[in-house]
């Protein structure tokens, strides 16, 4: 296989990235250590990777899994919406 830089994450902004998953429109969903959520729309072309950080309120998502229309996200330890499974 090869591996390929798509996007260099700066992690004074958007922190350190901990788990991934792609949306049913082929976008990736990314969480990192903090409280965000980003939904990542690769490039087409010559148009460039658009990051958006996403206005909800859970964050620090060991795995994430989006299936039948629907973002499932598992917390672990000191998140502010607690441990859990969230949908």
């Amino acid at each position: 296989f090869k591996a390929e830089r798509l996007y260099s994450v700066p992690k004074g902004e958007q922190g350190s990235w901990v788990s991934m998953c792609f949306d049913d429109k082929g976008r990736i969903i990314a969480s990192d250590q903090g409280k965000h959520l980003y939904r990542i729309t690769l490039a087409k072309g010559s148009e460039p990777i658009k990051v958006e950080q996403l206005q909800v309120n859970i964050g620090q998502a060991q795995g994430l899994l989006h299936t039948y229309g629907a973002l499932y996200v598992s917390v672990n330890g000191s998140a502010a919406q607690g441990s859990g499974f969230y949908k």
